[in-house]
Protein backbone atom coordinates (compact mmCIF):
# COMPACT_ATOMS: atom_id res chain seq x y z
CA UNK A 1 0.00 0.00 0.00
CA UNK A 2 2.38 2.19 0.78
CA UNK A 3 4.53 1.97 -2.28
CA UNK A 4 1.61 3.14 -4.07
CA UNK A 5 2.11 6.47 -2.55
CA UNK A 6 5.22 7.02 -4.53
CA UNK A 7 3.82 5.30 -7.58
CA UNK A 8 0.93 7.57 -8.15
CA UNK A 9 2.36 10.70 -7.61
CA UNK A 10 5.47 9.48 -10.13
CA UNK A 11 2.67 9.44 -12.46
CA UNK A 12 1.30 12.61 -11.57
CA UNK A 13 3.76 14.82 -10.79
CA UNK A 14 6.70 12.68 -12.88
CA UNK A 15 8.96 15.39 -13.11
CA UNK A 16 8.76 17.65 -10.37
CA UNK A 17 11.44 17.56 -7.44
CA UNK A 18 10.39 15.29 -4.89
CA UNK A 19 14.14 15.55 -3.37
CA UNK A 20 16.57 18.04 -3.06
CA UNK A 21 19.59 17.51 -1.52
CA UNK A 22 23.02 19.47 -0.98
CA UNK A 23 23.00 21.23 -5.12
CA UNK A 24 21.41 17.66 -5.95
CA UNK A 25 17.46 17.09 -7.37
CA UNK A 26 15.61 14.13 -7.41
CA UNK A 27 12.59 14.03 -9.60
CA UNK A 28 9.35 12.10 -8.80
CA UNK A 29 9.69 9.88 -11.88
CA UNK A 30 13.84 9.40 -11.36
CA UNK A 31 13.16 8.27 -7.31
CA UNK A 32 10.61 5.32 -8.51
CA UNK A 33 13.14 4.25 -10.87
CA UNK A 34 15.68 3.86 -8.38
CA UNK A 35 12.93 2.36 -6.15
CA UNK A 36 12.02 0.00 -8.18
CA UNK A 37 15.81 -1.22 -9.61
CA UNK A 38 16.67 -1.05 -5.62
CA UNK A 39 13.38 -3.46 -5.23
CA UNK A 40 14.44 -5.78 -7.77
CA UNK A 41 17.81 -5.99 -7.19
CA UNK A 42 16.84 -6.94 -3.29
CA UNK A 43 14.62 -9.33 -4.39
CA UNK A 44 17.24 -10.93 -7.03
CA UNK A 45 19.36 -11.40 -4.19
CA UNK A 46 16.80 -13.41 -2.20
CA UNK A 47 15.00 -10.71 0.05
CA UNK A 48 11.13 -11.80 0.30
CA UNK A 49 8.18 -10.83 1.96
CA UNK A 50 8.34 -10.80 5.67
CA UNK A 51 12.32 -10.11 5.85
CA UNK A 52 13.60 -7.07 7.39
CA UNK A 53 16.36 -5.04 6.22
CA UNK A 54 17.94 -2.18 8.86
CA UNK A 55 18.45 1.15 7.29
CA UNK A 56 21.76 3.05 9.64
CA UNK A 57 22.29 6.26 7.69
CA UNK A 58 22.56 10.13 7.72
CA UNK A 59 19.52 11.94 6.02
CA UNK A 60 20.52 11.45 2.14
CA UNK A 61 17.70 10.48 -0.67
CA UNK A 62 18.78 6.52 -0.73
CA UNK A 63 16.69 6.50 2.72
CA UNK A 64 13.57 7.01 0.36
CA UNK A 65 14.70 4.57 -1.91
CA UNK A 66 15.07 1.74 0.86
CA UNK A 67 12.00 2.73 2.64
CA UNK A 68 10.03 2.59 -0.69
CA UNK A 69 11.83 -0.34 -1.90
CA UNK A 70 10.90 -2.28 1.22
CA UNK A 71 7.74 -1.47 0.91
CA UNK A 72 7.15 -2.31 -2.67
CA UNK A 73 8.91 -6.40 -1.60
CA UNK A 74 6.80 -6.56 2.03
CA UNK A 75 9.93 -6.30 3.58
CA UNK A 76 9.69 -4.64 7.27
CA UNK A 77 12.14 -1.40 6.98
CA UNK A 78 14.48 -0.89 10.45
CA UNK A 79 15.21 2.66 10.67
CA UNK A 80 17.99 3.18 13.41
CA UNK A 81 18.96 6.55 14.40
CA UNK A 82 22.23 7.75 13.28
CA UNK A 83 22.60 9.25 16.66
CA UNK A 84 22.77 5.88 18.64
CA UNK A 85 25.92 4.26 19.27
CA UNK A 86 27.52 0.61 18.75
CA UNK A 87 25.73 -1.15 22.48
CA UNK A 88 22.61 0.35 21.20
CA UNK A 89 22.69 -0.63 17.23
CA UNK A 90 23.30 -3.74 18.62
CA UNK A 91 20.35 -4.10 20.76
CA UNK A 92 17.88 -3.22 18.06
CA UNK A 93 19.20 -5.62 15.63
CA UNK A 94 19.39 -8.52 17.84
CA UNK A 95 15.74 -7.60 18.37
CA UNK A 96 14.67 -6.64 15.19
CA UNK A 97 16.71 -9.58 13.41
CA UNK A 98 17.15 -7.76 9.27
CA UNK A 99 18.91 -9.37 7.03
CA UNK A 100 20.39 -6.64 5.44
CA UNK A 101 21.94 -3.60 6.78
CA UNK A 102 22.39 -0.70 4.95
CA UNK A 103 24.29 2.03 5.83
CA UNK A 104 27.78 4.26 5.07
CA UNK A 105 31.67 4.53 5.98
CA UNK A 106 31.03 7.47 8.64
CA UNK A 107 28.86 5.25 10.72
CA UNK A 108 30.20 2.00 9.74
CA UNK A 109 32.60 1.79 12.35
CA UNK A 110 30.12 1.78 15.22
CA UNK A 111 28.38 -1.41 13.59
CA UNK A 112 32.01 -2.68 13.18
CA UNK A 113 32.53 -2.67 16.67
CA UNK A 114 29.52 -5.00 17.32
CA UNK A 115 28.86 -6.67 14.42
CA UNK A 116 30.27 -10.52 15.23
CA UNK A 117 27.33 -10.46 17.98
CA UNK A 118 24.66 -9.32 14.70
CA UNK A 119 23.55 -13.10 13.62
CA UNK A 120 20.67 -11.85 11.65
CA UNK A 121 22.70 -9.70 8.88
CA UNK A 122 23.80 -11.49 6.47
CA UNK A 123 24.84 -8.37 4.05
CA UNK A 124 26.15 -4.98 4.62
CA UNK A 125 25.72 -2.47 2.33
CA UNK A 126 27.47 1.28 1.90
CA UNK A 127 26.05 3.73 0.35
CA UNK A 128 29.37 6.04 -0.54
CA UNK A 129 32.74 4.64 -1.11
CA UNK A 130 34.43 2.66 0.85
CA UNK A 131 36.87 3.42 3.21
CA UNK A 132 40.24 1.42 4.84
CA UNK A 133 38.18 0.08 8.15
CA UNK A 134 35.17 -1.25 5.95
CA UNK A 135 35.70 -4.13 6.00
CA UNK A 136 33.36 -7.03 4.26
CA UNK A 137 30.86 -4.98 3.33
CA UNK A 138 29.48 -4.08 -0.44
CA UNK A 139 28.21 -2.01 -2.58
CA UNK A 140 25.20 -0.45 -2.70
CA UNK A 141 25.70 1.36 -5.76
CA UNK A 142 25.63 -2.15 -7.38
CA UNK A 143 22.39 -3.04 -5.96
CA UNK A 144 21.42 0.37 -7.84
CA UNK A 145 22.63 -0.48 -11.35
CA UNK A 146 20.58 -3.20 -11.80
CA UNK A 147 17.93 -2.04 -14.20
CA UNK A 148 14.54 -1.77 -13.17
CA UNK A 149 12.31 -4.56 -14.73
CA UNK A 150 8.95 -3.40 -16.41
CA UNK A 151 6.61 -1.27 -13.95
CA UNK A 152 4.40 -3.56 -11.95
CA UNK A 153 2.34 -2.87 -9.22
CA UNK A 154 2.85 -5.31 -6.34
CA UNK A 155 -0.21 -6.77 -3.77
CA UNK A 156 -1.79 -4.58 -1.42
CA UNK A 157 0.25 -5.90 2.03
CA UNK A 158 -2.76 -3.87 4.49
CA UNK A 159 -2.17 -5.58 7.69
CA UNK A 160 1.25 -6.30 7.24
CA UNK A 161 3.88 -4.61 9.37
CA UNK A 162 5.73 -2.16 6.89
CA UNK A 163 8.13 -0.27 9.50
CA UNK A 164 9.26 -1.34 12.85
CA UNK A 165 10.01 1.89 14.74
CA UNK A 166 12.26 2.21 17.94
CA UNK A 167 11.27 4.62 20.93
CA UNK A 168 13.73 6.94 22.97
CA UNK A 169 13.65 3.73 25.69
CA UNK A 170 14.10 6.36 28.37
CA UNK A 171 12.45 3.92 30.70
CA UNK A 172 14.68 0.97 29.70
CA UNK A 173 15.67 -0.89 26.89
CA UNK A 174 14.05 0.83 23.54
CA UNK A 175 10.50 -0.88 22.45
CA UNK A 176 10.02 -1.53 18.45
CA UNK A 177 7.05 -0.07 17.88
CA UNK A 178 4.65 -2.07 14.86
CA UNK A 179 3.33 0.88 11.92
CA UNK A 180 1.61 -1.34 9.38
CA UNK A 181 0.79 -0.29 5.69
CA UNK A 182 -3.00 0.43 6.47
CA UNK A 183 -2.52 2.53 9.66
CA UNK A 184 0.63 4.74 7.52
CA UNK A 185 -1.14 5.19 4.62
CA UNK A 186 -4.20 6.33 6.61
CA UNK A 187 -2.53 8.25 8.59
CA UNK A 188 -0.66 10.19 5.63
CA UNK A 189 -3.85 10.53 4.09
CA UNK A 190 -5.59 12.31 7.28
CA UNK A 191 -2.59 14.16 8.11
CA UNK A 192 -2.15 15.91 4.83
CA UNK A 193 -5.94 17.24 4.99
CA UNK A 194 -5.29 18.35 8.53
CA UNK A 195 -2.22 20.37 7.42
CA UNK A 196 -2.84 21.32 4.26
CA UNK A 197 -0.21 19.89 2.15
CA UNK A 198 0.36 21.08 -1.65
CA UNK A 199 2.55 20.34 -4.39
CA UNK A 200 4.05 23.51 -4.47
CA UNK A 201 5.05 23.11 -0.23
CA UNK A 202 8.52 22.20 0.43
CA UNK A 203 9.44 20.65 3.61
CA UNK A 204 12.85 20.83 5.30
CA UNK A 205 13.70 17.43 7.20
CA UNK A 206 16.60 18.14 9.56
CA UNK A 207 15.55 15.26 12.09
CA UNK A 208 16.30 11.91 11.36
CA UNK A 209 14.27 9.91 8.89
CA UNK A 210 14.36 7.43 11.52
CA UNK A 211 11.91 8.95 13.77
CA UNK A 212 8.35 9.35 12.82
CA UNK A 213 8.12 13.01 12.91
CA UNK A 214 9.98 13.43 9.64
CA UNK A 215 9.31 9.97 8.73
CA UNK A 216 5.59 9.98 8.84
CA UNK A 217 4.68 13.55 8.86
CA UNK A 218 7.43 14.66 6.53
CA UNK A 219 8.40 12.33 4.03
CA UNK A 220 5.24 10.28 3.71
CA UNK A 221 2.77 13.25 3.67
CA UNK A 222 5.13 15.20 1.52
CA UNK A 223 5.44 12.51 -1.17
CA UNK A 224 1.92 11.66 -1.26
CA UNK A 225 0.94 14.98 -1.69
CA UNK A 226 3.38 15.80 -4.53
CA UNK A 227 5.22 18.25 -2.38
CA UNK A 228 9.26 18.82 -2.06
CA UNK A 229 11.85 17.65 0.75
CA UNK A 230 14.27 19.30 1.60
CA UNK A 231 16.52 17.10 2.92
CA UNK A 232 19.56 17.85 5.80
CA UNK A 233 21.83 15.24 6.83
CA UNK A 234 21.81 16.25 10.52
CA UNK A 235 20.27 19.02 12.08
CA UNK A 236 22.36 22.51 12.02
CA UNK A 237 20.68 25.42 12.84
CA UNK A 238 22.66 27.87 10.65
CA UNK A 239 21.87 25.27 7.58
CA UNK A 240 17.97 25.15 8.78
CA UNK A 241 18.25 28.99 9.00
CA UNK A 242 19.64 29.15 5.55
CA UNK A 243 17.69 27.18 3.82
CA UNK A 244 14.36 28.92 5.13
CA UNK A 245 15.57 32.04 3.95
CA UNK A 246 17.17 31.23 0.43
CA UNK A 247 15.12 28.19 -0.67
CA UNK A 248 11.67 29.04 0.00
CA UNK A 249 10.76 26.28 2.71
CA UNK A 250 7.00 26.59 3.64
CA UNK A 251 7.28 23.81 6.43
CA UNK A 252 8.96 22.89 9.12
CA UNK A 253 9.00 20.31 11.85
CA UNK A 254 11.14 20.68 14.55
CA UNK A 255 11.61 19.46 18.26
CA UNK A 256 11.52 22.45 20.46
CA UNK A 257 15.26 22.19 21.42
CA UNK A 258 15.26 22.76 17.47
CA UNK A 259 13.64 26.02 17.96
CA UNK A 260 15.32 27.05 20.78
CA UNK A 261 18.82 26.48 18.78
CA UNK A 262 17.03 28.62 15.61
CA UNK A 263 15.88 31.51 17.61
CA UNK A 264 19.24 31.93 19.67
CA UNK A 265 21.22 31.96 16.07
CA UNK A 266 19.21 34.32 14.41
CA UNK A 267 19.12 36.80 17.55
CA UNK A 268 22.60 37.32 16.71
CA UNK A 269 22.12 38.17 13.20
CA UNK A 270 21.48 41.76 11.93
CA UNK A 271 21.00 40.88 8.72
CA UNK A 272 17.30 38.90 8.51
CA UNK A 273 15.86 37.91 5.31
CA UNK A 274 12.18 37.11 4.00
CA UNK A 275 10.51 33.96 4.49
CA UNK A 276 7.85 31.77 2.74
CA UNK A 277 6.94 29.74 5.97
CA UNK A 278 3.61 28.73 6.17
CA UNK A 279 3.39 26.23 8.90
CA UNK A 280 5.89 26.02 11.96
CA UNK A 281 4.81 22.65 13.58
CA UNK A 282 6.90 22.09 16.99
CA UNK A 283 6.10 18.74 18.93
CA UNK A 284 7.86 16.01 21.64
CA UNK A 285 8.35 17.92 24.60
CA UNK A 286 7.65 21.28 26.38
CA UNK A 287 8.41 24.79 24.35
CA UNK A 288 9.14 27.65 26.83
CA UNK A 289 7.10 30.78 25.90
CA UNK A 290 10.04 32.73 25.20
CA UNK A 291 10.65 30.61 22.09
CA UNK A 292 7.44 31.59 20.69
CA UNK A 293 7.28 34.92 21.01
CA UNK A 294 10.82 34.98 19.20
CA UNK A 295 10.58 32.66 16.35
CA UNK A 296 7.36 34.80 15.64
CA UNK A 297 9.47 38.31 16.23
CA UNK A 298 12.42 37.29 14.08
CA UNK A 299 10.38 34.96 11.56
CA UNK A 300 7.19 36.15 11.34
CA UNK A 301 5.05 33.18 12.11
CA UNK A 302 3.83 31.95 14.77
CA UNK A 303 4.71 28.07 15.91
CA UNK A 304 2.22 25.68 15.94
CA UNK A 305 2.67 22.98 18.94
CA UNK A 306 1.05 19.56 19.18
CA UNK A 307 1.93 16.37 21.36
CA UNK A 308 2.21 12.86 19.64
CA UNK A 309 4.41 9.46 20.09
CA UNK A 310 5.56 6.97 17.65
CA UNK A 311 2.75 4.80 19.18
CA UNK A 312 -0.07 6.82 18.00
CA UNK A 313 1.52 10.25 15.76
CA UNK A 314 0.04 13.27 16.46
CA UNK A 315 -2.75 13.13 18.38
CA UNK A 316 -3.76 16.96 19.28
CA UNK A 317 -2.75 20.35 17.47
CA UNK A 318 -3.04 23.85 17.78
CA UNK A 319 -5.18 25.35 15.36
CA UNK A 320 -3.27 26.61 12.25
CA UNK A 321 -5.03 29.65 11.58
CA UNK A 322 -6.27 31.93 14.57
CA UNK A 323 -6.81 30.33 17.76
CA UNK A 324 -3.81 28.89 19.50
CA UNK A 325 -3.26 28.76 23.04
CA UNK A 326 0.80 28.55 23.31
CA UNK A 327 1.69 26.85 25.95
CA UNK A 328 -1.17 24.02 25.38
CA UNK A 329 -1.07 21.30 22.96
CA UNK A 330 -3.89 21.75 20.85
CA UNK A 331 -7.07 20.13 20.23
CA UNK A 332 -7.86 16.48 19.53
CA UNK A 333 -7.32 15.95 15.52
CA UNK A 334 -10.68 15.22 14.17
CA UNK A 335 -9.37 11.82 13.22
CA UNK A 336 -7.67 10.45 17.14
CA UNK A 337 -10.26 10.18 20.17
CA UNK A 338 -8.30 11.99 23.09
CA UNK A 339 -9.31 11.12 27.02
CA UNK A 340 -7.52 11.76 29.51
CA UNK A 341 -8.20 8.94 32.74
CA UNK A 342 -7.67 8.48 36.03
CA UNK A 343 -5.78 5.15 37.10
CA UNK A 344 -9.00 3.27 36.92
CA UNK A 345 -10.09 4.32 32.99
CA UNK A 346 -12.30 6.38 34.28
CA UNK A 347 -12.67 10.06 32.06
CA UNK A 348 -11.58 13.20 34.42
CA UNK A 349 -13.47 16.65 34.00
CA UNK A 350 -11.81 19.32 32.84
CA UNK A 351 -8.66 21.14 34.80
CA UNK A 352 -8.06 17.34 36.15
CA UNK A 353 -4.70 15.78 35.66
CA UNK A 354 -4.55 12.75 34.39
CA UNK A 355 -2.83 10.11 31.98
CA UNK A 356 -3.77 11.14 28.20
CA UNK A 357 -5.26 8.23 26.48
CA UNK A 358 -5.83 7.77 22.88
CA UNK A 359 -7.78 5.78 20.18
CA UNK A 360 -8.22 5.51 16.63
CA UNK A 361 -7.38 3.36 13.47
CA UNK A 362 -3.84 4.52 13.29
CA UNK A 363 -2.81 3.55 16.91
CA UNK A 364 0.19 1.07 16.49
CA UNK A 365 -1.35 -2.59 17.42
CA UNK A 366 1.89 -3.11 19.83
CA UNK A 367 5.57 -3.61 20.41
CA UNK A 368 7.56 -6.29 18.66
CA UNK A 369 8.30 -9.06 20.79
CA UNK A 370 7.21 -7.49 23.42
CA UNK A 371 3.95 -9.31 24.72
CA UNK A 372 3.98 -7.53 28.37
CA UNK A 373 4.76 -4.07 27.15
CA UNK A 374 2.06 -4.15 24.46
CA UNK A 375 -0.67 -5.13 27.26
CA UNK A 376 0.79 -2.76 29.67
CA UNK A 377 0.46 -0.35 27.09
CA UNK A 378 -3.84 -0.71 26.31
CA UNK A 379 -6.75 -0.84 28.61
CA UNK A 380 -10.21 -1.44 26.79
CA UNK A 381 -8.87 -0.48 23.42
CA UNK A 382 -7.56 3.05 24.50
CA UNK A 383 -3.54 3.34 24.11
CA UNK A 384 -1.92 4.27 27.05
CA UNK A 385 0.75 7.24 26.13
CA UNK A 386 2.31 7.76 29.63
CA UNK A 387 1.60 11.49 29.41
CA UNK A 388 -0.26 13.52 31.73
CA UNK A 389 -2.16 16.46 31.23
CA UNK A 390 -5.78 17.90 31.19
CA UNK A 391 -8.41 19.51 29.18
CA UNK A 392 -9.72 23.20 29.77
CA UNK A 393 -12.80 24.37 29.70
CA UNK A 394 -12.34 25.06 26.03
CA UNK A 395 -10.80 22.06 25.40
CA UNK A 396 -7.89 22.28 24.66
CA UNK A 397 -5.44 19.82 26.02
CA UNK A 398 -2.89 20.99 28.61
CA UNK A 399 0.62 18.56 28.72
CA UNK A 400 1.48 17.65 32.35
CA UNK A 401 4.65 15.76 32.01
CA UNK A 402 5.19 12.14 31.67
CA UNK A 403 4.03 10.10 34.04
CA UNK A 404 7.06 8.69 35.73
CA UNK A 405 8.65 12.13 35.71
CA UNK A 406 5.75 13.12 38.13
CA UNK A 407 7.88 14.23 41.42
CA UNK A 408 5.84 13.56 44.43
CA UNK A 409 7.10 16.35 47.09
CA UNK A 410 5.22 15.44 50.61
CA UNK A 411 2.57 14.13 49.26
CA UNK A 412 1.74 16.50 46.54
CA UNK A 413 2.20 15.88 42.36
CA UNK A 414 4.68 18.54 41.10
CA UNK A 415 5.70 18.35 37.14
CA UNK A 416 8.82 18.96 36.10
CA UNK A 417 7.94 20.93 33.17
CA UNK A 418 6.26 23.65 35.63
CA UNK A 419 9.12 24.19 37.32
CA UNK A 420 11.11 24.63 34.46
CA UNK A 421 9.07 27.43 32.38
CA UNK A 422 9.28 29.62 35.67
CA UNK A 423 13.34 29.53 35.32
CA UNK A 424 13.36 29.76 31.49
CA UNK A 425 11.71 33.46 32.28
CA UNK A 426 14.67 34.22 33.55
CA UNK A 427 17.16 35.63 31.37
CA UNK A 428 20.21 34.33 32.06
CA UNK A 429 18.76 30.71 31.74
CA UNK A 430 19.26 28.78 28.04
CA UNK A 431 18.57 25.45 29.09
CA UNK A 432 16.91 23.81 31.99
CA UNK A 433 15.86 19.96 33.22
CA UNK A 434 13.85 19.30 36.64
CA UNK A 435 14.25 16.19 38.36
CA UNK A 436 13.06 14.32 41.58
CA UNK A 437 16.00 13.05 44.01
CA UNK A 438 14.88 10.70 46.91
CA UNK A 439 14.11 11.87 50.29
CA UNK A 440 13.62 10.31 53.38
CA UNK A 441 10.80 12.39 54.89
CA UNK A 442 9.25 14.06 51.78
CA UNK A 443 9.57 11.43 49.21
CA UNK A 444 11.18 13.59 46.71
CA UNK A 445 12.73 16.44 46.61
CA UNK A 446 13.00 19.09 43.20
CA UNK A 447 16.89 19.44 41.72
CA UNK A 448 17.01 21.76 38.91
CA UNK A 449 20.42 21.48 36.17
CA UNK A 450 20.63 24.69 34.74
CA UNK A 451 22.83 26.04 31.64
CA UNK A 452 23.55 29.18 31.54
CA UNK A 453 23.79 31.89 28.78
CA UNK A 454 27.01 33.13 28.12
CA UNK A 455 27.84 36.59 29.55
CA UNK A 456 26.03 35.41 32.90
CA UNK A 457 28.86 33.24 34.64
CA UNK A 458 28.32 35.78 37.92
CA UNK A 459 24.28 34.66 38.22
CA UNK A 460 24.26 32.31 41.46
CA UNK A 461 22.08 29.92 42.85
CA UNK A 462 20.71 32.15 45.38
CA UNK A 463 19.48 35.00 42.33
CA UNK A 464 17.56 31.89 40.29
CA UNK A 465 15.60 30.51 43.82
CA UNK A 466 14.79 33.89 44.88
CA UNK A 467 13.88 34.41 41.23
CA UNK A 468 11.95 31.04 40.91
CA UNK A 469 10.14 31.97 44.72
CA UNK A 470 8.32 34.42 43.15
CA UNK A 471 6.72 32.43 40.48
CA UNK A 472 6.37 28.76 42.55
CA UNK A 473 4.41 27.21 45.12
CA UNK A 474 6.89 26.87 48.45
CA UNK A 475 6.52 23.48 47.80
CA UNK A 476 7.16 23.20 44.16
CA UNK A 477 10.69 25.44 44.90
CA UNK A 478 13.98 23.67 43.94
CA UNK A 479 16.12 22.69 47.11
CA UNK A 480 19.19 23.37 44.90
CA UNK A 481 19.83 24.64 41.87
CA UNK A 482 23.11 23.06 39.95
CA UNK A 483 25.35 24.31 37.08
CA UNK A 484 25.93 22.29 34.20
CA UNK A 485 27.69 23.40 30.72
CA UNK A 486 25.03 21.20 28.82
CA UNK A 487 21.89 19.07 29.40
CA UNK A 488 21.93 15.31 28.42
CA UNK A 489 19.56 14.34 25.49
CA UNK A 490 18.22 11.47 23.89
CA UNK A 491 18.13 10.88 19.77
CA UNK A 492 15.09 12.74 19.81
CA UNK A 493 16.23 15.52 21.46
CA UNK A 494 14.30 15.46 24.43
CA UNK A 495 16.17 16.00 28.21
CA UNK A 496 17.42 12.35 29.22
CA UNK A 497 16.01 12.76 32.43
CA UNK A 498 16.97 9.31 33.97
CA UNK A 499 20.77 10.75 32.99
CA UNK A 500 20.29 13.26 35.00
CA UNK A 501 18.45 11.63 38.18
CA UNK A 502 21.77 9.10 38.02
CA UNK A 503 24.30 12.48 38.10
CA UNK A 504 22.62 13.60 40.83
CA UNK A 505 22.64 10.28 42.61
CA UNK A 506 25.95 10.13 42.12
Amino acid sequence: MLYRILHDSAMRYPNETVVQYDSNRYTYAELLSMTDSLADSLSMHGLIEGDRLAIFLYNRPEMLVCYFACFKLGVTAIPVNYRLKSDEIRYIINHATPKYLITDSRLYPEVDEVRPDMGSVEHYFLVDQKADNCTETESFSGLMAHTASADSLPKEYCDKEAVILYTSGTTGKPKGAILTHEKLVTHTEKHCDLVGYKPDDITLVCLSLANNFAFSHQMLAAVRAGSTLEILPSFDAHQVLDRVWRNSITMLYMMPVMYHAVVKLVETMSNRLPNRLRLALVAGDTTPYAVFEQFKEYLGIEMCEGIGMTETQIYALNPLGEGKKPGSVGKPVPYQEVVVQDDDGNVLSSGEIGEISVKSKIVTNGYLNNIQATAESFREGWFLTGDLGCFDDDKYLWFRGRRKQLIVHDGSNISPQEVEEVFYHHPAVSEVGVIGIPDEVEGENVLAYIVLKPGFKDVTEEMLLEFARHHLADYKLPEHVLFIDTLPKGSTGKIDRKLLKEKALE
